[in-house]
């Protein structure tokens, strides 16, 4: 396998991160010098294996045990706790006070939640409290991983490389804590590339002790500081991968379409949420408030696109036999590569540029995005001009079990994401969408405002991967 001195783990271990380390912008980059490893339970596809080969890249295929050694599986989940809950219990009064909150639910996607029984809430507060120190779950991790992070394969393949580094997006998941507990021993360099808006935001302490964070803009730099107190020297703008790689797509899709035509009929997007996080029927109330003005005219020339996201058969017929009639209205599925967290949905097989193509290309086609909760498709969309509407509203009570208004501010705008207008009566939904849609200047401030924070456009993407990943002075 050795042909270079240096080796650069990619651990991707879910589908959605395939579109952030794998683009062109990223693998023609690296392997240039060093070998590449990419980690991830794909990595014995056939598929996979084609689509993402090449000189100086080889995979290892990891998958999460079905099972673990006891104890050591019973204290894997207490370390993760404390990890994440710690972290929520510490910045409470600094925008985590949902995500405690909510931890103590059993959440359903009919709005049937349930309270955990008090022993158990007991549990995770001692717990949180506990992890309020940020080194608690590490002392387990030294304790455990000796038993459940050994990969023999992974031993065998680093063993004659001088140098490795490790390039994680996800600060969450049992491949990443596996990862970052033999990076620790091993002493490996460490970079964090993040692969949407949260991994620095609400996921815990980090995994891993980063060497490099590349920070996608300046939002997530302030909370690389704030949260995890990482010094300013570790933290390079890199700005974001994934709009590198929009860029990328769009210069494609620009030579095999030099002529765009302008848009005869304005597009409204909605895109879901899963709906264990929002109640679904206060999604389809949206939906239906779309549907009305359309159909009355009051949103004259208006096709609806609707993106739900579906947990399984049942959810996506439900979607098809309520919505799938209407002659103005599309049902939108997402790619795999835009959503995936695990296996793929759909049984149908493409390859990620295909299906990042397409994505693309669906949201060049929108006018604007309606969601009932803060999604990465709307900074996705404001990178192509496109605004968004967050309409924050549930006439059921399963938004006030679930605690929902712990993620805005005292301004009920979304903490840490502000610029996003956020509605809290249905009524005000299509009177706002006419004025955007009548006023293209004030969209595109709309969207320039919500992404300004997301990205270093001017930053030299290239070079200063290239240091970090080396370890270089930037």
């Amino acid at each position: 396998m050795l042909s270079k001195e240096r080796l650069v783990i990619l651990s991707v271990p879910f589908q959605r991160i395939n579109r952030v380390l794998l683009g062109p912008h990223i693998i023609n980059l690296l392997r240039e010098q060093a070998d590449i490893l990419i980690v991830s339970p794909f990595a014995h596809d056939s598929d996979f294996q084609e689509e993402f080969g090449g000189e100086s890249i080889h995979f290892l295929h990891w998958s999460v045990p079905k099972k673990f050694k006891q104890p050591y599986g019973k204290l894997l989940g207490i370390s993760e706790i404390m990890r994440m809950q710690g972290y929520w219990q510490r910045f409470r009064n600094k925008g985590m006070a949902y995500f405690l909150s909510v931890s103590r639910l059993i959440t359903k996607p009919d709005g049937n939640d349930v309270t955990l029984p008090v022993t158990k809430q007991f549990l995770l507060r001692l717990l949180s409290i506990i992890g309020i120190w940020s080194k608690a779950w590490k002392i387990i991790d030294r304790l455990i991983g000796p038993s459940i992070f050994v990969v023999t394969q992974l031993e065998r393949l680093i063993q004659d490389y001088k140098y490795v580094t490790l390039v994680q997006s996800a600060s969450w998941g049992i491949q990443d804590r596996m990862l970052a507990w033999n990076g620790r021993k091993k002493k490996w360099r460490s970079v964090l590339v993040p692969y949407t808006t949260d991994q620095l935001y609400f996921c815990g302490y980090l995994m891993s002790d980063f060497d490099a964070i590349c920070s996608q803009g300046q939002a997530e730099r302030n909370f690389a500081t704030s949260f995890h107190n990482l010094p300013q020297q570790r933290i390079f703008n890199l700005g974001s991968s994934w709009f590198r790689h929009i860029d990328l797509i769009k210069t494609n899709i620009l030579e095999k379409k030099p002529v765009i035509l302008s848009k005869m009929q304005r597009v409204i997007m909605y895109a879901g949420v899963s709906t264990k996080s929002f109640y679904r029927y206060a999604q389809y109330a949206i939906i239906d408030e779309l549907l009305k003005a359309i159909n009355n005219n009051i949103l004259d020339n208006v096709r609806l696109v609707i993106r739900p996201v579906v947990a399984d058969e049942i959810e996506r017929s439900e979607f098809i036999s309520r919505y799938g009639n209407y002659t103005n209205l599309q049902l939108q599925w997402p790619q795999s590569s835009c959503l995936g967290l695990s296996k793929k949905f759909s049984t149908e097989v493409r390859d990620m540029q295909v299906e990042l193509t397409e994505y693309v290309e669906q949201l060049g086609e929108v006018n604007l995005v309606v969601m009932s909760a803060l999604t990465s498709l709307s900074f996705d969309a404001a990178y192509l001009g496109v605004p968004s509407i967050c309409v924050f509203v549930d006439k059921s009570k399963v938004m006030k079990f679930r605690h929902l208004e712990l993620l805005l501010d005292s301004n009920k705008k979304f903490i840490g994401f502000e610029d996003c207008p956020v509605l809290h009566q249905l009524d005000e939904l299509v009177p706002f969408i006419k004025e955007l849609l009548n006023n293209p200047v004030k969209s595109k401030e709309l969207a320039s405002r919500v992404i300004k924070d997301w990205d270093y456009p001017e930053a030299d993407f290239k070079s200063i991967l290239s240091k970090v990943v080396n370890g270089s002075p930037c």
